[in-house]
């Protein structure tokens, strides 16, 4: 009994659509990281704070405009006439104290409210991976989030792409 009739090239298609679906949802290995000129990154990602050492999961939100950090006992000041912030970052409990000078400040609104946040904005020097970069923060109390650091699309523009189904593509931090 014959169910259906085919010609040979139809087998050949489909057999090459079958094999290209399987290797496309294969693994990722490093050397597959980079797609053009940009790196991909994971949904998650290690993030060294530097000079401080500390390491923190970072969450990659392509929503959020800025990246957001985690950090506790927020004081704006003066130092030399300039405007700085004193910020504990606190992972875990143990105390991570440091004074930056203040970049900007600006305002959000979280998705569930009307209110305007008022956020200091610090530059600091981050490692994920291999990369090295400095890049702006917004300093907010994230404990009720998931992980305390958000990696926003001031980091991302023009150097990454993201994928969603993978998690530390970029690797460990390596040790220094």
């Amino acid at each position: 009994m014959k169910l259906f009739r085919t010609s040979g090239r139809a087998v050949l298609f489909c057999l090459t659509f079958l094999v290209l679906c399987h290797i496309s949802s294969g693994p990722l290995y490093a050397e597959e990281f980079i797609s053009g000129d940009k790196i991909i990154l994971g949904q998650k990602e290690q993030v060294r704070i530097e000079p401080s050492g500390l390491l923190l999961d970072g969450r990659v939100d392509t929503g959020a405009a800025m990246a957001s950090l985690h950090a506790e006992n927020i004081i704006r000041f003066i130092r030399n006439g300039e405007e700085w912030v004193h910020f504990n970052l606190n992972p875990g409990g143990a105390d991570c104290i440091m004074e930056l000078p203040l970049f900007a400040v600006v305002k959000v609104r979280q998705a569930n409210t009307v209110v305007l946040q008022e956020r200091p904005i610090v530059t600091l020097s981050i490692r994920m991976g291999e990369l090295q970069m400095d890049a702006n923060f917004t300093l907010t109390d994230r404990s009720l989030m998931s992980v305390p650091l958000l990696i926003g699309r001031n980091i991302l523009k023009d150097r990454f792409l993201v994928d969603v189904s993978g998690e530390y593509l970029l690797g460990f931090v390596p040790q220094d």
